[in-house]
């Protein structure tokens, strides 16, 4: 691996979001034109990249390291004719005013709030 320029501190991330998104270990290592085993290390965060090598999974990934993260919740209304309606409300960022949506006491009868469990780069389409 060559000493000429700055590690690229998210490494490790960046490999898990590719990895996670279909591509190999191989594939990776070719795209950055590295060895498999030096993409394992990045993986094992036992070594980081240097920026110029991960620049290509930057263009295609990069935007998934840049998204704030998320929380998002259901909140299921059942009305009087006993059908249930359900509506999802995503909060971008840290959540602030959590009794907003977890405080049970406010909430009218036949209303619950679920939280939704998605990856930090948020729900696939």
């Amino acid at each position: 691996m060559s000493s000429k320029g700055p590690e690229y501190e998210q490494t490790q991330k960046l490999v898990n979001i590719a990895m996670k998104s279909g591509m190999t270990q191989d594939e990776i290592a070719k795209l950055c034109r590295v060895d498999q085993s030096t993409v394992s290390r990045w993986k094992r965060n036992e070594r980081r990249a240097k920026l110029h090598q991960v620049t290509p999974l930057l263009q295609r990934f990069g935007e998934r390291m840049e998204r704030p993260p998320f929380q998002l919740y259901r909140r299921t209304n059942t009305r009087d004719s006993g059908t249930s309606v359900s509506q999802f409300l995503k909060v971008d960022g840290r959540l602030l005013l959590r009794e907003a949506y977890d405080n049970t006491q406010d909430r009218k009868p036949g209303c619950a709030i679920d939280r939704v469990t998605c990856p930090p780069w948020g729900p696939r389409s």
